[in-house]
């Protein structure tokens, strides 16, 4: 029997959750190959939390959630192969027919993906989003210098724990050469 040529997604679809995707009877291959891509930067790369696949029939596609770390609310994602055409009311049929049962957002983030494995990720919302207010902004910038001088502050620490840590090893090495010097030159 002769083996099949080799194919670049060969290895993929040994995968469970290529598989799982597969099962969906979602027609749109190129779409269904980024998902799988785009879940996996997303596990490994990005290292979201509780992510899971889920097909769309009515879009014939196949979106992700998941919770970017263990205290952010679940975000949809959209992966998108790179060169297909979006229009506005392509979007606006995503932002309402992508949806979870009990869980409400205002919007998704697209995730487009290259040939080259590149993923590009891209927030869309339903209208548009106010922004911050500066008092807001102000309060986020003040707790991100905190965070840095704290951090900056913890590498100091480290850096003069080490060195004394090395000073004690250097003086307590000094102290037993000394020993052996002092008994090498009085053999009493």
């Amino acid at each position: 029997m002769l083996q099949p040529p080799y194919d670049e997604w060969s290895s993929i679809y040994q995968h469970p959750k290529y598989k799982e995707i597969k099962k969906s009877n979602i027609q749109n291959e190129e779409q269904v190959k980024a998902a799988f891509l785009v879940y996996l930067d997303l596990c490994e790369g990005k290292q979201w939390w509780n992510i899971d696949l889920h097909p769309c029939p009515d879009l014939d596609l196949v979106f992700i959630s998941g919770h970017a770390n263990r205290h952010s609310p679940r975000e949809l994602v959209l992966p998108h192969p790179r060169g297909c055409s979006i229009s506005p009311s392509i979007l606006q049929d995503y932002l309402h027919k992508i949806q979870l049962e009990d869980y409400h957002t205002s919007g998704l983030t697209m995730a487009i993906k290259d040939t080259d494995s590149t993923t590009v990720y891209y927030k869309v919302t339903d209208g548009l989003v106010p922004p911050a207010s500066p008092e807001t902004t102000e309060i986020k910038k003040l707790n991100h210098i905190g965070l840095m001088n704290k951090n900056r502050l913890d590498v100091v620490a480290s850096v003069d724990k080490y060195v004394q840590r090395k000073r004690k090893i250097d003086s307590t090495n000094n102290k037993d050469e000394d020993k052996k010097d002092l008994s090498r030159n009085n053999p009493d």
